[in-house]
């Protein structure tokens, strides 16, 4: 009886919370050393106070994929990574997923692109996006494969391209389109444990602000209308619990708790845009970091890429 009562929810909950906070203690003092070591990113194409673009991959056919990272980084003139998201990486593993996924025949072409800390705004990332592909890939068939805010800078950027006839396909995962809770209003609604972990795992950045809802951004500035123009395909995210994966069931606590009703981040009704004309649309059953491997399996099935 005494030990049934030590397993009580509540205690299992914060055993789970106290092995994420250790975790992510020592996950955080490795990011610090790499850091300090610093990490020089390759193949840097295109880099702004707006925009950073790094070739992943050089094709051999005309054809460009853009897979659009949110994490936020830094570098400085030699390209040496000065300041970064405590969940930032190279998507070097979604990148070999996308690779094997895409068909045997096509040798695409790979970029990423990345918000800088010093981006002044969604709108500005997007423009300057559009610009370089105006001005680099105007013949290419451009693939743009964006999750949660660069999605959103995808569907924004499509407003300042040349021509309408250029050859593009949008893949959107969690976009944001209604936009996402408050940092002070998560914070308010959380306990000391969540918010020890909250504040590991969002920091709030002037594109995060811009996909916050209620954002002037949202409110005045998005433009969504071109979406229907072109073949693009919605692919939103829901978390559901999984037994022995703490991380799912951290974002499926926080939906809950945050009454989000999405994936724990982007709720599933603000993931979707109205009055756009989708070419297809599809549901996954995952958490916000986990959905972008779920969508590019989807793709694959459905030789989408």
């Amino acid at each position: 009886m005494g030990l049934l009562t030590y397993f009580t929810p509540m205690n299992i909950l914060l055993v789970v919370c106290l092995i994420m906070i250790i975790s992510m203690i020592f996950v955080v003092i490795w990011r610090c050393i790499f850091q300090c070591n610093g990490y020089y990113m390759t193949d840097i194409i295109f880099k702004s106070r707006n925009l950073i673009l790094q070739r992943v991959k050089k094709g051999k056919s005309k054809t460009l994929i853009i897979f659009g990272n949110d994490g936020n980084v830094s570098i400085d003139n030699a390209n040496l990574i000065i300041k970064h998201d405590f969940n930032f990486s190279i998507p070097k593993k979604q990148i070999k997923h996308l690779l094997k996924e895409q068909s045997k025949k096509a040798d695409y072409e790979i970029v990423c692109s990345y918000f800088p800390f010093e981006c002044q705004g969604i709108d500005n990332s997007a423009r300057e996006l559009a610009e370089y592909l105006n001005q680099n890939y105007s013949d290419y068939k451009i693939i743009l494969l964006g999750h949660t805010k660069a999605a959103i800078q995808f569907a924004q950027a499509l407003n300042y391209l040349s021509r309408s006839a250029m050859d593009v396909k949008l893949i959107l995962v969690s976009p944001a389109f209604g936009g996402v809770i408050s940092y002070e209003e998560a914070m308010s609604a959380l306990n000391c444990i969540e918010k020890m972990v909250y504040r590991i795992l969002f920091v709030p950045h002037r594109v995060d602000l811009d996909i916050t809802k209620g954002s002037n951004f949202l409110n005045e500035i998005a433009n969504f209308s071109k979406i229907s123009v072109y073949d693009t395909y919605l692919i939103r995210a829901c978390v559901i619990y999984r037994p022995f994966n703490p991380i799912n069931n951290y974002f499926f606590h926080l939906d809950n708790k945050l009454n989000i009703e999405g994936d724990g981040v982007v709720g599933f009704r603000e993931q979707r845009c109205p009055d756009t004309k989708w070419k297809m649309s599809f549901t996954v059953k995952t958490y916000n970091r986990n959905s972008i491997f779920m969508a590019i399996q989807l793709l694959g099935n459905h030789s989408i890429l």
